[in-house]
Order: C-alpha cells, then sequence, then structure tokens
C-alpha cells in the first residue's frame, strides 16, 4: 500500500525520470526539453513536482503543481494548476494518487498559501471533491466541422497577417480576457512562454486594417486530423469572420476534419464561437462531447468570488495539457 511509498519534491536534474513514467502512463514519448519548458522556464515560477518512490527507489507515480500567474480583482496573484498527474502501472492500485494529492493540497494550503487549480475529468472528479475541492465552471468543445465549410471567403484574407512577434498585438492579448474579475495574466513574456512548448507548434494570426491597427488575432495549432484553436480575440466582427475563414481555407486545403476549440461555458470565448456558427455536443454519445468540471482549492475567506464561475474567463490559455 501507499505506506510503502516516500513522496517527495523533486529536482530540475531529475526530470528525466518524467520520461520512462510518461511513456508508461500515458504510451506517448516525450523528450527532456518538454519538461525543461515547462517545468523551469516559466516566467511564472518553477513547476512543484512531487514524486512517489517504492522501496527500490523506482519511481512510482508523479503529481505537479504549475504556476500560473492570475489577476484578481486587479491584483496579482500566483495559483498554481494541477499537472502531469500519472501512476506506474506497476504501482497501480496502491493508494498513490491519494498519497500525493495530500501532500500537494498541504503544499498549497500550509507552504505557499494560495489556490490550486485543476481541469478535472470524470475520474479524479469525485476524489478532488473528497479533498475539498470545489467545481466552479464548465470547460466545452465547441468545433466547426469541415461538412459545413461552403466555400469560404476571400474578402479580406489580405488583411490576416503571421505574427512573429507578439509586442504588437499584447494589448489585444490583454483585451481578451481582461474584462473578467479573475483572468489569467498575459503578457508578451507569459505568452511567448506557452507557446514555444518543443512538443507543439502553435501559429498566431492576426488581423491588420489598413491603417496598420490589429483588431483580433488567433493562436492555433494542427494536430493530426482537426484544428485546435488555442486562444482567440475580435474586437471587431470583420477581424473574426476574416481570421476564421483563413482557417477555414486551411481546413479544406487540407482536407481536415474541422476546427476545435476548448472554452469555458457562458464565457466570452463561448459566446464568440457560437456567434460564428461553431456547434456543441451536449449529448453523452460521440465525438467531442461531455463537459471538463474546472475546481479549486480555495480557503473558505474567499470562496464567494472565487467559486462564481461568472468571474472567470477560461480557454485552452490556461488548460496546462494545451
Amino acid at each position: 500500500m501507499a505506506d510503502n511509498y516516500t513522496v517527495r519534491k523533486i529536482t530540475e536534474e531529475e526530470l528525466d525520470l518524467l520520461i520512462p513514467l510518461t511513456e508508461d502512463a500515458f504510451n506517448k514519448a516525450v523528450s527532456l526539453d518538454y519538461f525543461k519548458w515547462k517545468f523551469s522556464s516559466n516566467p511564472s515560477g518553477k513547476v512543484v513536482g512531487l514524486m512517489a518512490f517504492s522501496e527500490q527507489n523506482e519511481p512510482a507515480a508523479f503529481y505537479g503543481l504549475m504556476p500560473q500567474i492570475f489577476v484578481v480583482d486587479g491584483e496579482e496573484k500566483v495559483f498554481y494548476q494541477a499537472c502531469n498527474g500519472m501512476t506506474h502501472s506497476n504501482h497501480t492500485r496502491k493508494g498513490l494518487f491519494k498519497k500525493l494529492h495530500v501532500v500537494g493540497d498541504r503544499f498549497l494550503q500550509d507552504e505557499a498559501k494560495t489556490i490550486g487549480i485543476s481541469y478535472t475529468g470524470p475520474i479524479t472528479l469525485k476524489s478532488k471533491l473528497f479533498f475539498g475541492w470545489k467545481k466552479t465552471a464548465q470547460f466545452r468543445n465547441f468545433f466547426f466541422p469541415r461538412q459545413l465549410m461552403f466555400a469560404p471567403s476571400k474578402k479580406g484574407l489580405e488583411q490576416v497577417v503571421e505574427m512573429e512577434e507578439l509586442n504588437p498585438i499584447e494589448d489585444l492579448l490583454q483585451q481578451s480576457n481582461g474584462s473578467a474579475r479573475i483572468h489569467a495574466k498575459k503578457s508578451a513574456e507569459i505568452y511567448r512562454w506557452r507557446i514555444s512548448n518543443p512538443e507543439k507548434t502553435y501559429k498566431v494570426i492576426a488581423y491588420k486594417d489598413e491603417t496598420g491597427q490589429y483588431h483580433g488575432f488567433v493562436t492555433y495549432l494542427s494536430e493530426k486530423d482537426k484544428i485546435l484553436v488555442f486562444d482567440f480575440y475580435f474586437n471587431t466582427k470583420q477581424a473574426g469572420k476574416t481570421l476564421l475563414a483563413y482557417l477555414k481555407r486551411i481546413v479544406k486545403a487540407e482536407k481536415l476534419k474541422g476546427i476545435v476549440s476548448q472554452a469555458q461555458d457562458d464565457s466570452y470565448y463561448a459566446q464568440a464561437l457560437l456567434s460564428y456558427g461553431f456547434l456543441v455536443n451536449k449529448t453523452n454519445k460521440g465525438p467531442l462531447k461531455g463537459t471538463k468540471p474546472f475546481t479549486i482549492l480555495v480557503p473558505n475567506s474567499d470562496q464567494e468570488v472565487m467559486i462564481n464561475s461568472e468571474y472567470w474567463c477560461l480557454n485552452a490559455f490556461e488548460y496546462d495539457a494545451e
């Protein structure tokens, strides 16, 4: 059982221990550069990595806490998002998730004295709630299938520019979620780090009018058979129509299945996607179904504000898995 395992924070020099653990848990090869990027170069701080070791000193399970800067009523605060939770197949059903979770929650409450956040799957939701985490918002897939893309308009496509630098659109990055009482900080520095994931290739396009003013952006990546919209913001209807038409033309040309974007229900992102014709699957069957709860661990004194979903504005930018 879990009593036969020890838990400690791993150091930057031990990040290579995560490679075989990830390969076993997810059947996925990940480079050391990925863990160095995610765990060590984050402008918001370094990941707290908790690892359980067997009596033979074998890496058995892992639970990470990734710092993210959020702005709450104008004040910057560092939250920690649960990330990279995994257990080696040789050590399942030993209570290691609970053991790591308890240590992680103790760090949040006693050492960091801050708030924990998590995009929680259906399997772990009950455990999160048992440990005192609160469900606040819902995360959902929005999609635009290729079958509904009828000859995307070429109008205005000359206004779409690929962005090599983010400074010209930093104001738009911040406007994208800045009206919410609780929102992630999107400085050019943080954003640049966020999209430099060595395992993915992000592209940023923006709508630039004849006067040189920017009115919207989309950050996206092509993955497998679809385009994933990672983040976006439009301050004019034309900017949104044109940037999405640009993506639709890629889908048609490359015969992809469509465009997918993840966003919090009832947020700016959800409302914007629906207004541009994106669909949702609210059934329990079929592709892109269901929701992913957003949960938080928060002191009782802060719960009135923090558990109110209307105060948040979330999309894939905040979600560590994207």
